[in-house]
């Protein structure tokens, strides 16, 4: 099972999200939160600050913890195998303005009604954030579109 940290970045009630580029090999063309995978050392906390500063230039300071979703989704690497993840969503506000950093990784980037997420969206990430929303800690998510 693998860790990923998220960032519910919030600003006026809306949400930033970032649509990532047509030539990803995992969910191309679909929005997502600031995200990225744990480097040796780090906590969940520490990776989605260095992320949130790698993809959108922002300093965050202490993330709020606000949802884990235990998911199950298909392997993007291996499609005879499940992905099985622990997606950690946390929280932070600024009145810094973002910029995408990675233009290679997202296409755009835009600010959303957090209750009008767009479409296409991971959808385990749409998920996470409609847990955040409805205030569940913890919630257990299968893709059964891809399963």
């Amino acid at each position: 099972m693998q860790v990923i940290p998220h960032l519910i970045f919030i600003r006026n009630n809306k949400v930033l999200l970032l649509k990532r580029s047509k030539s990803q090999k995992i969910w191309p063309g679909h929005w997502h939160c600031v995200t990225g995978s744990i480097e040796k050392g780090e906590t969940p906390s520490e990776a989605i600050i260095r992320e949130a500063k790698e993809e959108i230039g922002l300093e965050i300071k202490s993330p709020e913890l606000v949802s884990v979703v235990s998911s199950s989704d298909k392997d993007f690497f291996d499609d005879q195998k499940t992905f099985y993840g622990l997606e950690m969503y946390f929280l932070s506000s600024s009145d810094q303005n973002p910029i995408n950093l990675e233009p290679h990784k997202h296409d755009s980037m835009d600010w959303f009604e957090i209750t009008n997420l767009p479409n296409p969206m991971i959808p385990v990430v749409k998920f996470g954030i409609e847990c955040f929303m409805k205030k569940k800690i913890y919630s257990e998510f299968k893709n059964l579109a891809t399963l």
